[in-house]
């Protein structure tokens, strides 16, 4: 290879690896009423599969957990994702720009409406 080209291959491989970085790792928070709050973690390794786990906790003590929904969502397409917690039919989570927005958990899943967008909070 010439010294050139490894130059240029050099400066754009970062680059590349940045492209093929997902959109879904992190944590979001939706707006559940005054007494409990949602969050949704979303673990993504790389595979074919996304990790997705829905808490609903005390508004003031997280540790108070008073609902979990845990899955493995398939890749629907480039900025959607889909699958099943227990209790639910297909679940499909799109991502936009500030968050997620989810659709198909029945209110009898966890007592509240989760049906909602949630928006990215942390690092």
């Amino acid at each position: 290879m010439k010294p050139r080209t490894m130059c240029v291959v050099a400066v754009l491989l970062p680059f590349a690896a940045h492209a093929e970085e997902s959109i879904w790792p992190g944590e979001y928070a939706g707006d559940c009423g005054s007494k409990v709050q949602c969050i949704i973690e979303i673990a993504d390794d790389g595979g074919d599969k996304v990790d997705v786990k829905l808490v609903v906790a005390n508004r003031i003590d997280f540790n108070d957990v008073k609902c979990k929904l845990e899955g493995r969502f398939n890749r629907a397409a480039v900025l959607g994702i889909s699958g099943q917690f227990k209790g639910t039919h297909e679940v499909l989570i799109g991502r936009y720009p500030d968050g997620i927005e989810v659709v198909g958990i029945p209110k009898k899943a966890c007592g509240v409406a989760l049906n909602k967008k949630y928006v990215m909070f942390g690092d």
